[in-house]
């Protein structure tokens, strides 16, 4: 190589490497981001502020949206930075993402689907993609990967403490404070207290378990047992090294990962440790066997991780109701569900969000849960983006068989550990404490309004043990390559019968875990190498990263509305509770709620009686702004959510009451004829939801409608053939209305759904109600009634 070609190679190789260094920024932060930090995806109104208002905390739609942009743009960034400098990019596995991508963005393209869901899940999908495909190639350099490793493993470290904080101190409170609201919950959730929805509720309430910041234990568990393995990795690299101190720092990590997985309770989550265990061990045995080829292995430990989970699911559906255990045999259902709507969507799927509304109409009669998941990465994708679901299926297989390769034959012939550069290294750790710096303070910001003591433990615990954890990573020398593997291996697996590859903030961490075990997919440099398709790969992705930004900026428009509504009825609603307990035990003086309350006008009076009741009737006022705020801020886009239409029409009923107690009849009706119509512009825009037409019925049943209320309900039984609290309410309405026939044939049919849940008897009706409706059904079953 001439002089000149080398002056030119080292400037464009500083070039490129300072924009892949851009690029892949993004795709670790971001992802750590999200999983330390509570997703919400109705702002303000996971209660119902007018009744019990909680505080804004965590990130909603319109974060997740503009997450999802951030890791595109930065995959694109990397992608140009290998453009400048010549390094290959896997271009058969750029098209795959690219095809997957177009699929999720396809479905808000088209007006039937811009929903706010639709958008939000599938840029937190495409994100996560964006971020696997980066660290797959990035994770190919050493110093890369032991960077990547470092910030993944400090991560999980800060999720163990919050697990821990959760299950000792967070569910105790917990459940001690939802005792004490129980009422008021339940109905700003609109359930009757022991109804089925208010008993899984509480069943999961109840159980004393680590969710993390996802609010499920099987996500969480996902993330633990990554640590389990990446832990005893570590220790089997330590006793190969005869490393005493190193063995038992290990052992300490090791023990708070057992202690963090076992805080989850999952048991997929402990197969899949116990497996990856198990392939770190082979290992760890072809790594003392030098000159041992990797043979057939990684193929079997590949597809394993994806086939095995697969394979025990298909089984226990064989074996049915032979055996107690029902989590797989759930998952059976939901994979026969899944089948089904991949069979009557192949092209395009239902969608990131449509899944739940499409299971309802293809789940098995004996499924007794209404599930957003199929609970595998495989069936989630190819349901909900039908041939762009199956490119990325084709890119996970391909990551499985290299994480299996990695595992195996890294194993057998270890690549050595690097020399030792004190420069890199202290870089290391600036980037480590920047990028902790920058999750620990948004996560903070985004919680600061609700922020109690045992959250700041977990916050500041957590970071410290996140940061010591990922210090203790870098300053390793043994190699990594053959320690993350098995752990993504472990993650693949546990996939297969888990939601985490969905879940709006675990799939970004999972991918990172996953492309860091898939890692060597870079090539070496070449000088002459051509250029252009990178080039033009990274100007695809700006091009994509403006049109995802046009939605993302909708979605922060409709959350800055919604949670603006929230805010104008929780002020004067948090004023009547706490006038409520004011000069009580454990109340605050009468005087500071008085004070605050003259804050919402100047004619607010001062004695405690009046003042509750001039601060009910502000809120009722501020009913009519909320709700007016709420629709408009839709109407003047081109996306949809039906949880903001039912919540409009919620507040315009409230509203409805109120002025009917005051005696404004007139206004009372022009109310409910509101709400009513809120309503059935939620069935319109969302005509498939069975929810949509069940709370269209809901309203209509307020103004005493008959014949309105039966013919919306039958929409919803239609859209929902299983489901029991539809048939009961038809049942009673078509008795209210005289219909006796119809009455009895609904009344047998809600009988025969009650009988299908016999795998969750929580969900089944009370021996009171069951010997109500058995005294309405009429002995010749459901011929007799409509539809025969």
């Amino acid at each position: 190589m001439t002089q000149t070609t080398d002056t030119g190679g080292g400037r464009w190789a500083s070039l490129g490497a300072a924009a892949r260094a851009v690029g892949l920024a993004p795709c670790v932060v971001v992802p750590g981001l999200l999983a330390l930090t509570t997703y919400d995806p109705f702002p303000g109104w996971g209660t119902d502020p007018a009744i019990l208002p909680s505080p804004i905390m965590g990130i909603g739609p319109a974060g997740l949206t503009q997450s999802g942009v951030i890791m595109v743009l930065g995959l694109a960034v990397y992608v140009l930075g290998c453009a400048v400098d010549g390094r290959r990019f896997s271009l058969w596995q750029f098209v795959l993402f690219v095809v997957g991508a177009a699929a999720a963005f396809g479905h808000v393209a088209v007006r039937q689907t811009i929903t706010v869901e639709n958008i939000a899940l599938g840029s937190a999908w495409t994100g996560a993609m964006a971020a696997g495909l980066t660290v797959a190639h990035a994770g190919g350099d050493p110093t890369c990967r032991r960077l990547i490793a470092a910030a993944l493993a400090g991560v999980v470290a800060a999720m163990v403490v919050k697990g821990g904080v959760q299950v000792l101190v967070e569910h105790p409170n917990t459940v001690a404070e939802y005792r004490a609201t129980r009422e008021a919950f339940l109905a700003s959730q609109g359930w009757e207290p022991g109804s089925a929805m208010a008993a899984a509720f509480e069943r999961r309430l109840f159980q004393p378990e680590a969710t993390g910041w996802f609010g499920l234990a099987n996500v969480y568990s996902t993330f633990a047992a990554w640590g389990v393995v990446f832990a005893a990795g570590l220790t089997a690299g330590a006793w190969s090294d005869r490393s005493a101190r190193g063995l038992a720092w290990i052992g300490v990590v090791l023990l708070a990962a057992i202690a963090g997985l076992a805080m989850g309770g999952a048991k997929g989550g402990y197969a899949a440790a116990v497996g990856g265990v198990a392939i770190v061990a082979l290992a760890w045995r072809r790594r003392s066997r030098a000159g041992a080829g990797p043979g057939s292995w990684p193929l079997v430990v590949g597809l394993g991780a994806v086939a095995a989970p697969l394979a025990a699911v298909w089984l226990r559906g064989l074996v049915g109701e032979r055996v107690g255990e029902l989590s797989l045999l759930f998952r059976w259902f939901y994979m026969e569900g899944a089948a089904r709507i991949i069979v009557e969507h192949p092209l395009m799927g239902v969608g990131p969000a449509g899944f739940k509304d499409a299971y309802l109409l293809a789940k098995p009669a004996l499924s007794p849960e209404e599930v957003t998941s199929p609970h595998s990465v495989l069936f989630d994708w190819v349901a909900c983006l039908g041939v762009g679901g199956l490119a990325w299926v084709a890119l996970l297989g391909a990551w499985a068989l290299r994480a299996g390769r990695n595992a195996l034959a890294s194993g057998a012939s270890p690549d050595g550990s690097p020399a030792r550069d004190d420069r890199a290294e202290s870089r290391l750790r600036v980037a480590l404490l920047a990028g902790w710096a920058v999750v620990v303070l948004f996560a903070v910001g985004q919680e600061s309004g609700g922020v109690g003591p045992e959250a700041l433990l977990a916050r500041v615990a957590g970071a410290a043990a996140g940061i010591g954890v990922g210090m203790w990573v870098l300053r390793g020398r043994a190699p990594l390559t053959w320690v993350v593997a098995p752990a993504a291996l472990a993650v693949i697996a546990h996939a297969q019968v888990e939601m985490t590859a969905a879940h709006p903030t675990a799939a970004a961490l999972l991918m990172v875990a996953i492309g860091l075990g898939a890692g060597s997919v870079a090539g070496p440099r070449r000088d002459r190498a051509p250029t252009w398709p990178a080039a033009l790969g990274a100007a695809l992705l700006v091009g994509a990263v403006n049109a995802m930004q046009v939605r993302a900026v909708e979605v922060r428009r409709w959350q800055a509305g919604v949670e603006s509504a929230s805010r104008l009825i929780a002020e004067p609603t948090d004023l009547l509770r706490r006038l409520s307990l004011a000069g009580g035990p454990g109340g605050e003086p009468v005087s500071a709620v008085v004070r605050d309350a003259q804050a919402l006008g100047p004619s607010a009076p001062s004695e405690p009686r009046r003042l509750a009741e001039w601060v009910d009737a502000e809120r009722t006022r501020r009913l009519g702004a909320a709700r007016g705020m709420m629709v408009n801020r839709l109407s003047r886009q081109t996306i949809d959510h039906f949880e903001t239409l039912r919540a409009a029409s919620r507040l315009a009923l409230i509203e409805s009451r109120a002025a009917a107690a005051t005696g404004e009849s007139p206004h009372s009706m022009h109310l409910r004829t509101e709400a009513s119509s809120t309503a059935v512009t939620g069935t319109e825009l969302f005509p498939a939801s069975s929810q949509a037409w069940a709370w269209l019925a809901t309203v209509r049943a307020e103004a005493g409608g008959g014949a309105s209320v039966i013919g919306a309900l039958q929409r919803a039984a239609a859209l929902d053939p299983h489901g029991l609290t539809i048939k009961v309410r038809l049942a009673d309405a078509c008795a209210k209305a005289g219909l006796s026939i119809e009455a009895e044939a609904w009344a047998w049919r809600a009988l025969e759904a009650d009988r299908n849940l016999r795998l969750d008897p929580l969900r089944r009706l009370s021996d009171l109600e069951r010997a109500r409706l058995e005294r309405m059904a009429s002995p010749a079953g459901p011929d007799n009634g409509p539809g025969a």
